[in-house]
């Protein structure tokens, strides 16, 4: 038998071989199917998914036949090929699968047999293909989830070794840039209720329009109500209606455009949320907010551990600021314990004190340097409820204007050249308890306005810090000025000094009560004697006269130094020139009508008397000789005291 020859059948053959795409293979043939059966038009039906497909850019005729209920039939069972007026249906199918229909339109006679061969050898070619495709995206599937196990075994290690969320979501960038675009990256977190958003940690090399700590008002946050309910959000475009508000303008001025926002969810509740975001505007996909879900649930859990890690730096802070303080504090005595005398004016300004003690009035005290304005700042302290809770002093005079914000607010790590660590504010070391504001006249103004709002808000923002902290403190203020003037001359704020005087207190200088001096004298003599290891010197009649009529502008400091200088100069009686030449011949003040100068030198009297006894266990005689006085006079002072 002489072979039979068809043009074309090699062109289909090859055809079939060299295409791996159904698209593509269906282009191919058209040709060599038109040279094999002398015409017509050749069309390739798939059977996918979604039912049959007419691949290719047929012809109106071809699309006809295509909708035709018998080239359904062969996508879905039909073996027998189906010739109809001027086409043919072919079913593809291998011995294992049912794969589409072979169409051939616009033919008059076509070679049933040869087309039946070449449409089993297609159904091989598209079985081929179709495995092919599925062995690929099964591996491509299969890469993707390596790179997602890896990057979340990456994140997983960058989240045990950081604390800090700064160098946390540098080692997350560096991590998912491989996988993704990601030229900013930053966590969210909400602040306080009138604060906002605030953008913590970011990453991102762009104008400097955007900054870290930069804060987002909740007017502006649209898109915080679905994150707050654990929704993922996918960013496509950069007029997107919910990016509105300056913040999202100045993204947009950085060029970014598409990005995505994921929560950040711990234990069940939504505490910020993972921000990645790029200047190509088609960068994201749901395969991409899908690993950034997976992302997001460990960067949770150090985001948590970050927030814990920095509260017990704060409260470490805090220890070693009252430890500071509490060391202090020994060597200043303790208020109400070390504030003598008995003058009239003494103890009215006593009774104020403990008149406002309980209550939780700012008070401001005022008087003469070295009156003693802290002792009652301290007293006031020890007779409150607070008293149990840090008494924290700042000498707003003795501290440079420049770090007095920081002093009194703390600061961030970094927050200015020298700020190598965070450091705590006054106002959280007095957290619960008292804050003494000493000479708070010479506060700057800058730092008055600050002062003014943390005791409006109750809370304090460190320098360089984005976030609130609340704080309760009672504030007591002290000054030598006359802050009401400097109020009404602008040289103090008028709303603060207000703030500040809901309670004015006044201390009494030396000069109107000088029968407190040798009171005062005393008692310093006494504690010099103990710090020195010595015997307690005595003073003469003179040296107490001198005492009483000097003016003493110094006030109670003046006279502390003037005794441990008497102390170092005399001897066991202690003279007036041992005073030195300025206060011995300093003019004698002039005494007020009224002046309890008596009284209290009488009581002078007693105590040394009484003093004198005990030191020699009560023998009379023995003590009128040290005193230098005959028996008699002695049993006569005993015998008046008694009768009082």
């Amino acid at each position: 038998m002489t072979p039979v020859f068809f043009p074309g059948l090699p062109a289909v053959c090859d055809a079939i071989v060299a295409h791996s795409d159904p698209a593509e293979l269906a282009a191919a043939i058209v040709e060599p199917f038109r040279e094999l059966i002398g015409g017509g038009e050749p069309g390739l039906v798939v059977l996918d998914e979604q039912g049959p497909r007419l691949l290719g850019r047929p012809s109106p005729a071809l699309e006809e036949l295509a909708r035709r209920d018998e080239v359904r039939a062969a996508c879905q069972g039909a073996e027998a090929t189906t010739q109809l007026a001027g086409a043919l249906v072919l079913p593809l199918r291998s011995p294992r699968k049912r794969l589409g229909a072979l169409l051939i339109a616009d033919v008059a006679h076509p070679p049933v047999e040869l087309l039946e061969e070449v449409a089993a050898l297609l159904a091989l070619a598209l079985e081929a293909v179709t495995n092919q495709r599925r062995a690929l995206d099964a591996q491509a599937e299969l890469a993707l989830e390596r790179d997602r196990l890896a990057l979340l075994l990456e994140v997983g290690a960058a989240v045990t070794r950081h604390l800090e969320l700064g160098p946390l979501l540098e080692s997350i960038q560096a991590s998912l840039a491989p996988r993704m675009e990601c030229e900013w990256v930053s966590v969210t977190l909400p602040a306080s209720a009138d604060e906002g958003l605030i953008v913590h940690a970011l990453r991102f090399a762009g104008q400097g329009l955007v900054r870290e700590g930069e804060r987002i008002p909740w007017e502006d946050a649209h898109n915080w109500d679905a994150v707050a309910q654990g929704e993922a959000i996918l960013i496509t475009d950069a007029d997107d209606e919910r990016l509105q508000g300056d913040f999202y303008e100045r993204l947009r001025a950085e060029g970014l455009c598409n990005g995505v926002i994921v929560p950040l969810l711990a234990q069940g509740e939504v505490i910020g949320s993972l921000d990645v975001a790029t200047r190509r505007c088609d960068a994201y996909s749901e395969c991409d907010v899908h690993l950034l879900r997976a992302v997001a649930q460990q960067v949770a859990v150090a985001v948590k551990n970050a927030l814990a890690y920095e509260e017990i730096q704060r409260l470490r802070d805090r220890l070693a600021e009252e430890k500071r303080a509490l060391e202090a504090d020994l060597g200043r005595g303790r208020g109400s314990q070390a504030i003598l005398g008995q003058s009239s004016a003494l103890e009215a300004a006593r009774a104020a004190a403990r008149q406002v003690a309980p209550t939780d009035a700012s008070v401001l005290i005022t008087g003469e340097t070295g009156t003693g304005k802290e002792l009652f700042a301290r007293a006031i302290h020890e007779q409150s409820r607070r008293r149990d809770q840090p008494f924290v002093v700042v000498n707003c005079a003795a501290i440079p204007s420049g770090l007095l914000e920081s002093e009194l607010f703390g600061h961030e790590r970094g927050a200015f050249t020298g700020a190598n660590a965070r450091r705590i504010g006054r106002f959280e070391l007095a957290h619960g308890g008292t804050l003494f504001l000493d000479e708070i006249g010479e506060m700057v103004p800058a730092v008055q306005a600050k002062l003014l709002r943390v005791l409006e808000a109750r809370e304090v923002r460190p320098v360089g810090g984005t976030q609130a902290i609340p704080v309760d403190v009672r504030i007591l203020a002290a000054t030598h000025q006359d802050l009401f003037t400097a109020s009404q001359e602008g040289r103090f704020r008028e709303d603060l000094f207000y703030r500040l005087a809901v309670i004015e207190l006044e201390v009494p200088p030396l000069r109107e009560r000088p029968g407190d001096a040798p009171l005062l004298a005393r008692h310093f003599l006494s504690k010099l004697a103990a710090e020195r290891g010595e015997a307690e010197r005595r003073m003469s009649p003179a040296f107490v006269e001198r005492l009483q009529s000097y003016a003493w502008p110094g006030n109670v400091r003046e006279l502390q130094n003037a005794i441990e200088r008497a102390v170092t100069v005399g001897g066991e009686t202690l003279e007036v020139a041992d005073l030195g030449r300025r206060l011995a011949e300093a003019p004698a003040r002039a005494v007020a009508a009224g002046e309890e100068l008596p009284d209290a030198l009488a009581e002078l009297e007693r105590i040394h008397i009484q003093r004198i006894l005990t030191r020699v266990g009560g023998d009379r005689k023995q003590a009128a000789a040290l005193l230098e006085i005959d028996v008699s006079t002695l049993y006569r002072k005993l015998k008046r005291w008694e009768g009082e």
